[in-house]
């Protein structure tokens, strides 16, 4: 009992939720293959059960992240410069693929 004790007050203390949700592509797509390989570090390094969300692109996951459905998502930058929908609330890590301009 005292395990789950001390989970509970580190997973209140780092402000981690009790389970991830991220946004996935479909099965054998590139974009799979990096969300399984993050939840699972995820998973690894936290304890944190992590489960993934099958979406249709990029618009549908930042929706989903506005609405507090998901807590990480994979979007494409492009995607997000022809939606006019507000995305202020939505923090970007970082770059997965460069794409090269032709």
């Amino acid at each position: 009992m005292l395990p789950y004790f001390i989970y509970q007050g580190y997973a209140a203390w780092t402000g981690l939720p009790r389970n991830i949700r991220i946004a996935t592509g479909t099965v054998g797509c590139r974009y799979r293959t990096v969300t399984d390989a993050i939840g699972k570090e995820i998973t690894a390094r936290s304890g944190v059960p992590v489960e993934m969300i099958g979406t249709r692109a990029s618009i549908e996951n930042l929706e989903r992240l506005e609405s507090g459905t998901l807590e990480l998502a994979l979007f494409q930058p492009e995607a997000v410069a022809r939606d006019s929908g507000d995305y202020s609330e939505i923090r970007s890590v970082g770059n997965l693929f460069i794409r090269k301009s032709l």
